[in-house]
């Protein structure tokens, strides 16, 4: 802002708080936007990213520590899952992936989800098409 407009006027708070809300709102839908696009390429819900250790379906063992390691059964590439959530293709809701074995005493290692025989991720993990 020149010099001449802040004398003829004065400084305007108004117009400085609604520009910073309007950069902090923008800033806000943009990180929004960024990250559920990121959930659309991997066929994630906001819960599972969240909670993912409580997923078995979400769940695998690396390493020789078998480690607990983060394993999307149902993520089928950019793609794939694009165009099933934007309902260009329609899939049916079995996993994509299996995770290896489960090393002794561990839980399922991910495998539950593909095991159960009337298991429907459509509806009881969000990713289902109304």
């Amino acid at each position: 802002v020149s010099s001449r407009y802040l004398k003829l006027h004065g400084f305007q708070w108004w117009v400085a708080i609604l520009a910073g809300d309007f950069v902090l709102s923008t800033l806000f839908g943009l990180s929004m936007v960024i990250f559920h696009g990121s959930l659309i390429v991997r066929n994630l819900t906001t819960n599972e990213t969240v909670n993912w250790r409580k997923y078995p379906h979400l769940k695998q063992y690396k390493g020789p520590q078998n480690k607990l390691a983060f394993f999307n059964a149902f993520d089928g590439g950019c793609c794939r899952n694009v165009a099933w959530r934007t309902g260009l293709v329609h899939f049916d809701d079995q996993p994509v992936k299996v995770a290896p074995p489960a090393p002794e005493g561990a839980e399922d290692g991910g495998l539950a989800c593909a095991q159960e025989p009337y298991h429907d991720h459509t509806h009881s993990h969000g990713h289902g098409h109304v």
